[in-house]
């Protein structure tokens, strides 16, 4: 766009002098435009190697923090597993509350057992004591023939 006005004013003086000139000032124009148009390309070469290194960085610490989950990902149990363990705790929970239903039944028909044995045991001792009370009286009686029992 810059270089059309000088390109104008060349085409219409039509001196040799002129011409030489403007060949001189749109070769400079262009050497400028060049020089500007490789000074770009070079900054943005530069500015996208810049990029690609950070990039790469982020991507390595992206690749750092991913192997990090892998790693503690490892150490967490699956979900097979879990219900594995869960199923073999349940099935001993199940035993063992079984074991102890069994034994509160046993513990309870011992109970009654025991209970009916100290009922029987204290009857027992009550017809024992008097049976030998009403022994030693029979005996007291029969030994001394002058005291009679009221």
């Amino acid at each position: 766009m810059k270089l059309l006005p000088i390109f104008i004013i060349c085409l219409f003086i039509p001196t040799f002098a002129n011409a030489d000139v403007c060949c001189e000032v749109l070769q400079e124009r262009l050497n400028g435009i060049d020089a500007k148009h490789t000074i770009r390309a070079d900054l943005t070469d530069r500015m996208t190697a810049l990029i690609k290194i950070e990039l790469d960085r982020r991507l390595l610490s992206m690749n750092e923090f991913r192997d990090q989950l892998n790693d503690q990902a490892q150490t967490f149990a699956r979900m097979s597993e879990m219900m594995l363990l869960f199923e073999k705790i349940e099935s001993k929970i199940d035993s063992i509350s079984e074991r102890i239903s069994r034994n509160e039944k046993a513990l309870n028909e011992k109970t009654g057992s025991k209970q009916w044995q100290d009922y029987i045991l204290v009857v027992l001792i009550g017809l024992m004591v008097v049976i030998i009370s009403s022994y030693i009286k029979d005996k007291i009686t029969k030994n001394s023939p002058g005291i009679s029992p009221q």
